[in-house]
């Protein structure tokens, strides 16, 4: 069996998969920053991979970079059109494929696990930072978030995505 034939395969209870999925990241994600605040003090660093891998205790009062520093308003609109994006989404399209049952979960996992830092502590805790090439301070949140969009992006271009709009669009014509 191919690849696109097993990424394209109907899932059975694809809303519990994606609920499996948004609870496991959600859950690794607030453990790991859990551990952070109670053993890695905020400014310390911790040499995984000398020159490639730190563990980097920041909190992050903005997005990626810092921008948009103190305008949680902005975040809090961002998380509720993130949301109505997947309630829609979910209403619309009824996923039953594999891609965008990951992606959205990953999506949803990632953009509540920042909500809730957010809420609780006015900013994101950051830990994982990678040298190799110039890139912000993140958590497992927002690489839920990249990968879950890298992913819905790859199935709208790559899979069913657009084939599915062309269909439906086919068949509102008179």
């Amino acid at each position: 069996m191919s690849i696109t034939t097993r990424l394209e395969r109907r899932m059975r209870f694809p809303g519990l998969w994606f609920i499996g999925i948004a609870l496991v990241m959600l859950a690794c994600d607030q453990a790991l920053k859990l551990v952070q605040r109670l053993y890695i003090p905020l400014g310390k660093t911790i040499t995984v991979i000398p020159g490639l891998f730190y563990l980097r205790s920041i909190q992050n009062y903005g997005a990626a970079f810092s921008l948009l520093r103190g305008q949680m308003s902005i975040f809090y609109l961002v998380a509720v059109l993130m949301a109505a994006f997947l309630i829609g989404f979910w209403l619309y399209e009824r996923p039953h494929a594999l891609l965008p049952v990951i992606s959205t979960a990953l999506i949803a996992a990632g953009g509540i696990g920042n909500l809730i830092d957010r809420i609780a502590f006015g900013a994101v805790y950051d830990l994982i930072n990678v040298t190799f090439f110039p890139f912000a301070i993140f958590n497992i949140a927002d690489m839920c978030m990249t990968f879950g969009v890298i992913i819905f992006g790859v199935w709208f271009i790559f899979f069913d995505g657009l084939a599915e709009l062309s269909s439906k669009k086919q068949d509102e014509r008179p």
